[in-house]
């Protein structure tokens, strides 16, 4: 699928950066928590004619608790969890926008005529990382309604944005820019890596969704999850290596902080996640293996570094 740059939202006089309808309510609180975060042309855009459908008996819900569809500008929501799930969704609202052959899902592109997406596992790994950076308590029964959705999608995001900082991932995220996420990553990784950890990322998001919608049973849906983690996490420690290596090179960090740092990412990339299913581990990351790619990350490293002062 080609990246895009989104195209640039259209200023249209009648709209107007006010809630103009909020019947349920939630629109105000979003707006109080997100207002200087959000790219507020695309919210209030988005807002203006938004249709919120309570789907009671589920039968197009399924097993979602809310679901934003762009084409339609609709929420659908299930009455029981509506507070519990809305905020999800208006982070969904506030980040895309829909253009002619894309729809541009936060960092998220979905081709419309082949409805094949680019990015949705990133996506919604940010988009519940948002959720409980923000309004993790935001109803007191909220936690153990959505906490673990998408857990290990939310992880991985935790990671990169501790690695990029959270200013970057939100303004990709909020301007419905992957174009920018990716060539920043990118130039840290390559462009190979980069679209490898898109792709492990959408494979998690499938691996959840067809799990729990029936597509194929818990065993291979946990398997699939968990292998492709094991994927991301080779990109994670090349990411994480190469941004504390060159501070140290640049004289940003002592060897100590760097030292000290590197315990920790060994600490992390080592962990193994446990499946709640079934006896499924997540392969840690061996201390050999490891080295490996530090090295061939210190390699790159040094070598552009050679090949700039030539």
């Amino acid at each position: 699928m080609i990246i895009s740059k989104r195209p640039e939202l259209k200023k249209l006089k009648h709209i107007k950066h006010e809630i103009i309808k909020d019947e349920l309510g939630v629109f105000k609180d979003f707006v109080d928590v997100m207002e200087d975060k959000v790219n507020l042309d695309i919210f209030y855009y988005k807002h203006v004619d938004i249709r919120f459908i309570n789907e009671i008996n589920h039968r197009h819900l399924g097993v979602c608790l809310a679901e934003y569809v762009p084409l339609k500008r609709t929420i659908l929501y299930s009455e029981d969890n509506f507070k519990e799930s809305i905020m999800h969704e208006l982070f969904h609202v506030a980040s895309t926008l829909v253009g002619k052959d894309t729809i541009y899902l936060g960092l998220c592109h979905i081709d419309r005529k082949t409805k094949v997406s680019y990015g949705i596992g990133l996506t919604e790994g940010v988009t519940c990382l948002l959720d409980d950076k923000y309004f993790c308590n935001y109803t007191k029964s909220k936690k153990d309604v959505v906490g673990n959705s998408y857990f290990l999608l939310k992880r991985v995001c935790s990671y990169i944005e501790m690695i990029y900082g959270s200013d970057f991932i939100e303004e990709c995220y909020f301007n419905a820019d992957l174009q920018t996420f990716i060539n920043v990553l990118a130039n840290d990784i390559g462009l190979e890596d980069v679209h490898i950890l898109m792709c492990a990322l959408d494979n998690m998001h499938a691996a959840h969704l067809g799990c729990l919608k029936g597509f194929f049973n818990s065993i291979k849906a946990t398997k699939v999850l968990f292998d492709n983690f094991n994927v991301v996490l080779r990109v994670i420690e090349k990411m994480y290596y190469k941004n504390i290596y060159e501070n140290l090179l640049n004289g940003n960090i002592s060897k100590s902080e760097f030292d000290n740092a590197i315990g920790y990412l060994r600490e992390l990339v080592g962990q193994q996640v446990k499946s709640t299913i079934i006896p499924y581990y997540s392969r840690r990351i061996s201390d050999s293996e490891f080295d490996d790619i530090a090295d061939g990350v210190k390699n790159e490293v040094l070598l552009k570094r050679k090949l700039k002062e030539m």
